[in-house]
This record gives structure tokens, C-alpha cells and sequence, in this order.
């Protein structure tokens, strides 16, 4: 086991020829990119789905709230990052609902359904290529049988248009905004 005397004199050795100045500039260009830029298009994109939102027709408009999660959702650094999270995570809320929906038809929310559905929501989450996806899978099915009330169809229909609108609002933020040319 090396001693704390042999570490301090390894890391001297590493660090060697290398300066703090050289090592902070490195640091503040990466944060500079991947957190002050992301935080504004994200910010941004939030924003924009939060305008957007009422103005979807049909039952959809009854649930605003879950566009400006769509667009945070698909915001990353890429716009390949945010493609493929925002599809994996429509795909995983679709599927989410989609279980609900089916428990539905044998009957009203209880106790059972509940714990039956998220717990075969929990297990179909674990399907690899679900990716972002796998975290709403038993959260959209939750959220349908629990908040679907007496219209669980139209709560799912409302739930999964403002995410998609969300989504698309976030991919064309990040697409636009502090596009990275190298």
C-alpha cells in the first residue's frame, strides 16, 4: 500500500511540466461550454415550451406543465445527445402509458394495479436500448393510473403531445443556439 509520502511524490512527478494557469484554462473552457451554454439553452428552451404549451389545442392545452419537462429533458450538450435522449424518453413514456392503459381495462386503479404495473414498468425499464428512457417508463404508468382520473386516455394523450412538443422545442433550441462549429 503506498504511503502518503510516495503519493505526494508520484503526483509531483505527473503534474510536473504542467502549469496551474494551463490546467484552470482547460477547466474554465470546458465549464464556459458545457455548463454556462447548456444552462442558457435550456433555460431558453424551458421558456419557449412554457409559451407554447396553452396554445396546443385539444385536451393537450389541459397540461402545460409537461412541455417545459419535455424540453429538459432532451436538452444536452449535442444535438445528437438530445435526439436520441428525447426519443428514448418518448418512447419509454409511450410504453410507460401504454401498460397503464392496459391495466385500466381490467379495471379502476388500486393498490394492485398500482404495485403491479410499476413493478412490470420497473422490470421493462431495465430493456437496454430504452436508455433515457427507462426513468419514465413506471413513472408515465404511475402518473397515468394515479393522475389519469376519469379520463386517463385523454391525460395520456394530453401528457405524451406536450412532451413531444417539449422535446421538439428543446432539439431546435439546441440546434440553433451556440451551435459549435469545430
Amino acid at each position: 500500500m503506498p504511503t502518503t509520502e510516495n503519493l505526494f511524490r508520484r503526483t509531483g512527478k505527473l503534474l510536473r511540466g504542467v502549469s496551474v494557469s494551463t490546467v484552470s484554462n482547460r477547466l474554465t473552457g470546458m465549464l464556459r461550454y458545457t455548463r454556462i451554454q447548456l444552462a442558457i439553452k435550456a433555460a431558453l428552451a424551458v421558456g419557449i415550451a412554457w409559451s407554447l404549451a396553452p396554445l396546443v389545442p385539444g385536451i393537450a392545452s389541459q397540461y402545460p406543465y409537461y412541455a417545459p419537462l419535455g424540453a429538459l429533458v432532451s436538452m444536452y450538450p449535442t444535438v445528437s445527445g438530445s435526439a436520441k435522449a428525447g426519443i428514448q424518453t418518448l418512447i419509454g413514456l409511450v410504453t410507460g402509458m401504454g401498460l397503464a392503459l392496459i391495466a385500466l381495462v381490467f379495471g379502476g386503479p388500486s393498490v394492485w394495479t398500482i404495485a403491479l404495473i410499476v413493478g412490470l414498468g420497473v422490470l421493462l425499464a431495465g430493456i437496454p436500448r430504452l436508455g433515457a428512457g427507462k426513468d419514465y417508463l413506471p413513472v408515465a404508468a404511475l402518473f397515468v393510473l394515479v393522475l389519469g382520473g376519469d379520463d386517463p386516455d385523454g391525460y395520456s394523450l394530453g401528457y405524451a403531445v406536450q412532451m413531444l412538443v417539449g422535446v421538439a422545442v428543446g432539439l431546435t433550441v439546441n440546434a440553433v443556439v451556440f451551435l459549435r462549429c469545430t
